[in-house]
């Protein structure tokens, strides 16, 4: 079934594009509450009725986040009529509600409810009318029907459509009062400067209609007959073709309307004053759980999972009762990290063993799982082993992200954070590096990684509605502090924290040491090393970003003071109490000599900033080696 929105109206007398002002606690919009109401009410489709220019808005905002249903858009203009139909000089407004739903004719191929984008209609509303719609044939209409005292608002008049309904539910004639307000002596509608009481239990019409396709016949003809007179009537500029005026003329012809009563209180946005209460309305709702905040929250698919920063990650999006799903082909980790996660979280999580670039397998994943984001981790991470073997990094980890952004796209998954690096900022440029500076590399491993940012701001430019943040690491070390996970890859290790751990342990006999030529201090390579804990928080707030922004965002993420490789050691030796025996071997190609981050932009973006300093790094680290 297909729920239909009309959208296009701007909002005159509230100031503004009201179907897109938030009034969720994550930046919902009305119109999300009725998409989702309706998702659970069996409708699978929804076309947003619209003018051409709000489409970027759209697709930027509810578009983006809106998941589980396929998103249509149909554009109202004023030049959309009938062949030969004349448009009154002067006239710059489309043609009313019965025209919104004209202008989607051609993507109606089901039976379909309409819907005002800025009504709020509740629940039962949509599970009435989709009950009805889902067997109703040629000429049976619905629509669901208000009492009157739950439509009203406090600030200004209101228009509604009474009806008029016979013993047997049908409804036998409906009549728009366009302004309707509630006083002292009650409810009333206004007409000629009189005062003319309505019922509080009148039932009327909030324009949550349900038709079958051939309802599209009914305004084609009605439409047609209503432009060929528009010249000729009492205001041309500005006389509309309203959606109750097409349902009489389809009653004249034989259809019936069974009106579906509901006891939903309607709350919207009819002046600027009506968004606190509706606000307050939604929030009492979403605390009594009858929405999810965020409402159109899914589950995470954390591609590298088990590995170090994967597995902290998926700890800490567990503790904010993240739903995760992880992928990983355990190249360079193992699955019993999946038990200690669990160990650490008191929870479950759901496990694909496979390859990123194994599409069947990525396919799999969507259709058995609600993914609302990417946390994409998974790659092939190591300078010195990129300059050797170039072309299985540029398969693994482009050909890799390109499969997986396909699979997103064709699942309509809309939000990836990617896990980049400070090497992107290359030699050309001096630290503390700012996200403005341009990107280069100096290894195959670092252009895997400028390559994947273009890539995704190029996905972020032909989609507006997708988002990405682009997460520049520097130097992650660190372990949890319950010593389950932290950094054990598999063989040598290609990173220098856990290579001192090993040295300290015993298993290797020295670390070699890079380089003290450096233009440095002491001589070796200066960087930015960031506790793992501190790194997994950068992801969450960098989910919450992406929850409620779209475009491509690079954020550092580091402390923003350089260490040293010899500091780093003379730091693990006070730590542990071990001694780190090292020699000076030839500088490593791709290595520059210092790289650290200016990370202003994350406090901003993000309201984040590091925790932990260089002690805390080596302590946590220390702890997990001699535990494992």
């Amino acid at each position: 079934m297909i729920l239909l929105i009309m959208a296009a109206g701007m909002g005159s007398r509230y100031g503004g594009m009201k179907q897109i002002d938030p009034v969720g606690k994550s930046g919902e919009f009305i119109v999300d509450y009725s998409i989702f109401d309706a998702k659970r009410a069996g409708f699978d489709k929804v076309i947003f009725v619209i003018k051409p220019e709000m489409r970027a808005d759209f697709e930027r905002t509810v578009g983006s986040r809106v998941r589980g249903v396929k998103v249509m858009y149909a554009y109202q203009t004023l030049d959309d009529v009938p062949a030969g139909a004349v448009i009154p000089e002067g006239r710059v407004k489309p043609w009313g509600t019965g025209h919104a739903v004209y202008a989607a004719r051609d993507l109606i191929d089901d039976n379909f409810a309409v819907i005002n984008a800025d009504d709020f209609y509740g629940r039962e509303s949509f599970e009435v009318v989709g009950e009805y719609l889902k067997n109703a044939s040629r000429g049976r209409y619905c629509m669901a029907g208000f009492r009157l005292e739950n439509t009203v608002t406090e600030h200004g008049t209101v228009s509604r459509g009474v009806c008029e309904v016979n013993a047997d539910g049908m409804l036998t004639g409906i009549t728009e009062r366009t302004k309707i307000e509630t006083g002292a002596d009650g409810i009333a509608y206004l007409e000629n400067g009189e005062r003319f009481p309505l019922k509080a239990d009148t039932t009327v019409s909030m324009n949550l209609w349900g038709f079958t396709p051939d309802f599209k016949d009914v305004l084609a003809k009605g439409f047609e007959k209503f432009v060929r007179n528009a010249a000729s009537s009492d205001n041309p500029l500005k006389c509309e073709y309203y959606l109750p005026a097409a349902v009489k003329e389809a009653m004249d012809a034989g259809a019936t309307v069974k009106v579906l009563k509901t006891g939903a209180k309607w709350f919207g946005v009819t002046y600027r004053e009506d968004r606190e209460a509706v606000v307050s309305s939604i929030g009492a709702l979403s605390e009594k759980g009858e929405y999810p905040c965020p409402l159109w929250r899914g589950s995470i698919l954390v591609t590298g999972g088990a590995g170090y920063i994967g597995s902290h990650t998926v700890v800490r999006l567990l503790e904010d009762n993240e739903d995760i799903v992880i992928l990983d082909n355990f190249c360079n980790s193992s699955p019993d990290v999946i038990d200690k996660i669990k160990t650490i979280s008191g929870k479950d999580v759901k496990l694909y063993e496979g390859d990123m670039r194994d599409r069947a397998v990525l396919d799999r994943i969507f259709n058995e799982n609600d993914i609302e984001a990417v946390i994409h981790f998974a790659g092939l991470k190591a300078v010195g082993e990129s300059v050797e073997k170039p072309l299985e990094y540029y398969d693994n980890n482009i050909g890799g992200t390109v499969t997986l952004l396909e699979a997103m796209r064709d699942h309509g998954c809309r939000r990836m954070i990617f896990s980049s690096s400070a090497t992107v900022y290359g030699n050309d440029n001096r630290a503390p590096f700012t996200e403005d500076m341009k990107t280069s590399a100096t290894n195959p491993y670092g252009w895997t990684k400028v390559f994947i940012e273009h890539i995704l701001e190029g996905v972020c430019t032909s989609d507006p509605g997708f988002s990405a943040v682009l997460l520049r690491y520097f130097n992650p070390i660190g372990a949890h502090p319950s010593g389950l996970i932290g950094e054990r890859p598999n063989g040598i290790p290609n990173n220098l924290m856990p290579y001192i751990m090993k040295v300290a342990c015993g298993e290797l006999p020295h670390l070699d040491v890079f380089g003290d030529d450096y233009d440095t201090e002491d001589g070796t390579g200066v960087r930015d090393y960031i506790h793992v804990v501190d790194l997994a928080d950068g992801h969450a707030a960098a989910l919450g970003y992406a929850r409620s922004h779209t475009g491509a965002e690079a954020v550092n993420l580091g402390t923003g003071k350089g260490t040293s490789v010899l500091e780093l050691v003379t730091a693990f030796e006070k730590a542990s109490g071990k001694k780190v025996p090292y020699v000076i071997a030839l500088r490593r190609a791709g290595d520059i000599a210092e790289c650290y981050a200016d990370v202003s932009k994350a406090k901003e973006v993000f309201g984040w900033t590091a925790k932990y300093d260089i002690d805390d790094m080596c302590r946590d680290s220390a702890n997990f080696a001699f535990k494992n």
